[in-house]
């Protein structure tokens, strides 16, 4: 059973920005927040490639990549509505940032665990298929 993130997280994607134009593209980060965030928070922001921060999950928290966000609106675009939109959902992200640490370290512990759950039995297989080959049965390669 595959572990939920219950914590607020981004992903980031490339994106088509002009119908007319298929060959531009635009980085998109995508906010996926807490079932309980408020209602009408902007989830979803578009930057150029050009001006992209090129935030990674991996490397930063929601709140961070959206502070990098409004600083790389500010610095590139005269008017935004998205930066009006961005200063509302850090105002989110920081108040629960606390709840969001703790919420991720009991994904990443559950996510560790159901790993290692994974090998352990596929390490049980492997060391079946050997047994019976080791006791001189029919190997099937297929099986491995």
């Amino acid at each position: 059973m595959a572990v939920r993130e219950t914590f607020n997280h981004f992903q980031k994607r490339k994106v088509r920005s002009n119908i007319l134009q298929p060959d531009v593209f635009q980085a998109c980060y995508d906010f996926f927040l807490r079932d309980n965030a408020p209602n009408g928070l902007k989830r979803s922001y578009t930057i150029d490639l050009e001006f992209d921060p090129h935030l990674s999950p991996e490397e930063y928290t929601a709140l961070e990549a959206a502070r990098k966000l409004l600083e790389t609106y500010r610095a590139h675009y005269l008017f935004s509505t998205q930066a009006n939109e961005l200063e509302k959902l850090i105002e989110y992200l920081e108040s629960v940032e606390e709840q969001d640490k703790i919420d991720e370290l009991h994904y990443r512990i559950a996510e560790a665990e159901e790993k290692a759950e994974f090998w352990r039995k596929r390490a049980n297989e492997l060391r079946e298929k050997l047994k019976m080959i080791s006791e001189g049965d029919i190997i099937n390669y297929e099986m491995l």
